[in-house]
């Protein structure tokens, strides 16, 4: 009896083990937007701000202020890149950010 409890518990921490990396932990980064950009509805000036991403929750602030919301993602690159890039969509909404010295970019939700 003692040895099923055991052996329970031990599959119930594997079990665990494998499921934390898919929550992930909160991401966060300074960027600097060179031109005005959407996020959403939302019109940013060009400026400094930080991203933070907590699972599918994206938020944009500047300074200790939150001035923007949306849904997106991280997603894991072969590459790692070289500068942050923002990449837009043709009316200025930001699709995805390029996260310099990282193999990872944040991809907005449209």
């Amino acid at each position: 009896m003692r040895r099923k409890s055991i052996l329970s518990t031990l599959a119930l921490l594997a079990v665990t083990a494998l499921v934390m990396p898919a929550f992930g932990k909160p991401f966060e980064k300074n960027v600097t937007f060179g031109n005005s950009v959407k996020v959403g509805s939302t019109q940013l000036d060009a400026g400094d701000y930080k991203v933070l991403v907590d699972g599918n929750n994206v938020t944009i602030e500047s300074g200790k202020k939150v001035v923007a919301r949306t849904q997106g993602h991280i997603e894991q690159r072969d590459q790692r890149f070289d500068t942050t890039a923002v990449v837009t969509t043709s009316n200025g909404a930001i699709q995805e950010i390029d996260f310099g010295g990282q193999n990872q970019a944040l991809v907005l939700n449209p």
